[in-house]
């Protein structure tokens, strides 16, 4: 029962009340995965650093050792981007955004990489070709526009040690229909946002998508 309880306390108390059992084994890998789990979910340098003193005191068999230390090693260099570097980016965003409601090929080359990894829910996507493949999307849904609007203050804006930013922004999406009797629609979505060393946007898409 407890090892599909997936509760890591109830497992250490039956550790320490039968110390003899024969299940010990089975009871610390099922406590090392969940608690992987648990720092995975985090993402966070403390947590990957919880999960590594614990397997240095023996609590946890410590089979993702060596991949907590990247992440903590990776996380913990993460800096937030601050004066004119920061202008830059939010300067980028912006204009990326309004090129986007622009629907205009030649301003989202303006603020892109050549090639997008991820947009939307598309890989590898050229810039030369995004308006285009919105033009597509519009038609077959029969909309007009869709016009994006971020918010007055941008949150944190994140640098790692390869030079790429990352941000997570709240964008208002308000699409407007072809047919006129049909309502315009307003909507919020989060998007995940990656820029590489040249301020360039080259990856957006929806969180939890």
């Amino acid at each position: 029962a407890l090892r599909k309880s997936g509760n890591i306390d109830a497992l250490f108390s039956f550790l320490a009340d039968h110390p003899q059992t024969p299940y010990e084994r089975q009871i610390k890998h099922v406590v090392d995965s969940l608690s992987w789990l648990q720092a995975m979910e985090q993402n966070t340098a403390d947590a990957y650093q919880a999960y590594l003193d614990n397997v240095k005191i023996g609590r946890f068999t410590g089979e993702y050792e060596d991949v907590a230390e990247g992440r903590h090693d990776y996380l913990i260099q993460l800096k937030a981007v601050e004066g004119d570097e920061l202008k830059d980016v939010e300067k980028v965003l912006s204009g990326f955004f309004k090129a986007l409601s622009s629907v205009n090929n030649k301003e989202i080359q303006k603020y892109s990489a050549s090639v997008l990894l991820k947009f939307f829910d598309k890989e590898n996507q050229p810039d030369t070709v995004i308006a285009d493949s919105l033009k597509a999307d519009f038609k077959n849904r029969k909309i007009k526009s869709i016009s994006y609007t971020l918010p007055p203050n941008l949150p944190e804006i994140i640098k790692d040690n390869k030079g790429i930013y990352f941000t997570t922004l709240s964008v208002k999406l308000e699409t407007t229909f072809a047919d006129r009797k049909k309502k315009k629609q307003s909507a919020e979505r989060i998007f995940n946002i990656e820029l590489d060393g040249e301020k360039r946007v080259r990856s957006m898409y929806q969180k939890g998508k």
